[in-house]
Order: C-alpha cells, then structure tokens, then sequence
C-alpha cells in the first residue's frame, strides 16, 4: 500500500485530523444515571461523530 501524500495515510482533508471533543476521540459517549438501586451507567455512539471518533 502507498500512504496518500496529503494526509499521511489518516483520512484527513488536511495535515492532521482532529479528535471528537464530545467524546474525546473515543466514539462513545458515557453516561451515569442515580437510580433507587444504585447508579447506572450507560454507553451510547457518539452522536457529534457517528462513532469515529474524529
């Protein structure tokens, strides 16, 4: 495989890509909900990238 001379090979439209900043990067956003049994913690895709991250 030969890398793209524009990117490097990482997708970008530019030198770089730049992280997700809801979910830093992760692709999942997490969340703690306090329920009468105790807390609850639920993962879902990250809504800002679709779950890549970037």
């Amino acid at each position: 495989m030969v890398a793209c001379n524009t990117c490097s090979g990482s997708g970008a439209k530019g030198t770089a890509y730049e992280s997700c900043k809801v979910c830093n990067g992760h692709g999942v956003v997490s969340r703690v909900t306090q329920t009468i049994l105790g807390a609850m913690q639920t993962q879902s895709t990250c809504s800002s990238c679709s779950g890549e991250g970037k």
